[in-house]
Order: C-alpha cells, then structure tokens, then sequence
C-alpha cells in the first residue's frame, strides 16, 4: 500500500527543549560561544531571517586609550566607530523514518530510541561541522604560523610543535606580527589574557612529549574554571586543545611529511548568527504505521575578515608524529557541506 499523503507529514510540536539543548550542548564549540570578553565564537540572533539571507555584523578592533582630563566632556566625545562584515544563513535539515510498525516488533532495539539518538547527535555534528568548515576551510588571507617560520611546501618530520612555538605564538598574536595583522583580542579571565590553540590529536601529544619534564607546570590552577575544561594543557597562556576532526595530510619536503593544520583562536575568531534555533519534532505517515523524527534549524558561521585578512585566528601549519593515521573525517566533508535546496 502506498503512503497516505496527509496535510502535514511531520508535526511541527516541538518534541523536547531539554532533548535540543543536550545536543547542542554536546556540542565542541558550545562551550567558547558568547557576547562578551570571553567569548570567541561571538553569537547574534536574527530571528526575523531565514536560510539564504544575508546578514552584516560588527568587528570590534581595538580601541587606543583616552581620556578627557580636568575638563568639560561636551563636545569631546569619542565618535563611535566599527567595522562591518556579512555572512548568509543556511536552512539545514535532516529527517529519518522507520520502516512500519512491523519494523518495531521484528527488530531486537528500539528502532524509536535510535532515530532519537541519531537525530540528537546530527544536530550536534552539524552545529560543530559548520564553525570547524568557518575555521580551516573557508575564507582567503588567513595569518599563518609555523615552527621555524617555515611554509608549509617545506615542513619537515622535526618541525613539529614544541613548548616554545606556543610562547611565540601568544606574542604574534597579541602584537599582529608587527601589525601585518589585527593583534587577536585575547579571552579575559580572572584578570589573565588566554589563547585557545585548537590541534589535531597528534601534535598534542608532540606537545606533551616535549613538556614532559615541565608537566606539573602545564596544567591549570583551576580545573573548576569553564575555560580549562576539556583541555590537554596550558602554556604560556595558550590553553591547548584537541579534536581530532582538525585537518590532516602528506605534503612538506619531499611530499612525505605528515602535516597537521591547528587554529590559534582569540575573540570573535567565528561570527555565528542564529535565524532560528534548532528544533526536533515527530510526526507520523501512511495514518500512523510509519514514525519519524526530524531536526533543523537556521543559522551561518564565519571566520571574520578585517582589511582583506582574517580576524581572530591564525592557521597553524606543522609536521606531526604520525600515531594516528590517515584518518581524516570521513563521516563528514567539512570542506563541502551542502547547503544548496536548503
């Protein structure tokens, strides 16, 4: 028998808040999103747009420090001035069904629980996949950093990361490299200045081989703290870490060298703007025989751009011991996620 059209295939009932916020709060990326000095992933909400719109944004430089002295303020206020970037909001989508009510008795599981389950970890794959594409593999003129100072074509098998490339890295970017980029807003916390250095699993572990005789000294005061939590380490102020869904491949001198991309990332290194938060409804077809459970949302994410360069983060580029393969993300092209007939 043939599915039974009804007016409305799936239910637009919201299924449940708490299921929504668990997924995005599973999230990677959940934890560094915010408004304020201590957010890097710098969150707007439009709920008015929907997928396809495009929607412009403020960039905060810094500001040099003044101050009217023993005198009248009238007339001496400081004009206001920021800088603008855009971005356009996708519709993401995803739904899936089971086979019939026969498909429940036959099967050993709960065919429900596990459409629950996947429905709740796309929502937060997508959410993460969307900021880890806005980070490595969107944008042009993106700051680098390697050890060495060396490109990228001639990385070799000892160019990896040490403790020493992360105390460089904290001056370039809290100085622009001698401005030849906007100097990354560090994230404030308890008075101190902290970077984020997002790497692959593999240079981690370079890190912690090089630190090992200086171990108890790279691990933070207060695990308590939000900021420290998921962490592999702290160094001269850069938190370290480390997902293995950051970019990996063979290239470097001779072609042969296992390279890794990581992210040093200060505030607003992503522009996140949500046109409508995720939702998770149920619905039924063919009068009821058939159960689904599907999920959207709208929203865009972008590494922001200042005077043709990119704003917030730097790329880093360095040799890895190869300990975890050629895995590299096959679940998901982060490099092409459709968004087309959204």
């Amino acid at each position: 028998m043939a599915n039974t059209t009804v007016s409305n295939t799936f239910d637009k009932d919201l299924y449940t808040e708490e299921l929504v916020r668990s997924a995005v709060n599973d999230s990677f990326w959940k934890k560094f999103v915010g408004t304020g000095t201590d957010g890097l992933v710098q969150t707007d909400r439009r709920p008015e747009s929907s997928g396809g719109a495009s929607c412009s944004y403020a960039i905060r430089p810094y500001l040099s420090p003044r101050s009217v002295t023993n005198g009248p303020l009238d007339g001496q206020e400081r004009q206001l001035s920021y800088y603008k970037d855009s971005l356009t909001l996708d519709k993401h989508r995803e739904a899936v069904i089971d086979d019939g009510v026969q498909q429940e008795i036959e099967a050993f599981f709960s065919i429900s629980g596990s459409m629950e389950t996947y429905i709740k970890e796309w929502v937060t794959d997508i959410y993460d996949a969307l900021h880890f594409k806005a980070i490595f593999y969107e944008g042009d003129n993106p700051n680098l950093y390697s050890p060495n100072g060396k490109a990228k074509a001639t990385l070799t098998s000892s160019d990896t990361m040490a403790k020493d490339d992360l105390s460089q890295l904290f001056t370039v970017a809290s100085t622009g490299q001698s401005r030849t980029f906007e100097p990354l807003r560090p994230i404030m916390k308890g008075g101190k200045a902290y970077y984020i250095y997002l790497c692959h699993p593999d240079v981690a572990r370079d890190l912690r081989l090089d630190m090992e005789s200086d171990w108890n000294n790279a691990m933070p005061r207060s695990e308590s703290n939000p900021l420290f939590q998921g962490m592999d380490m702290e160094w001269a102020n850069i938190i370290v870490m480390s997902d293995r869904r950051c970019p990996i491949e063979t290239g470097g001198s001779g072609g042969a060298v296992t390279i890794a991309t990581g992210a040093l990332l200060g505030q607003q290194c992503i522009q996140q703007i949500m046109g409508q938060d995720a939702k998770i409804v149920t619905g039924d077809k063919d009068w009821g025989d058939q159960q689904g459970y599907a999920a959207s949302y709208v929203m865009g994410c972008k590494a922001p751009e200042f005077n043709s360069k990119r704003y917030g983060s730097i790329l880093v580029q360095s040799a890895r011991t190869d300990v975890s393969g050629a895995d590299n993300i096959a679940e998901i092209n982060y490099a092409s996620i459709d968004t087309s007939n959204q």
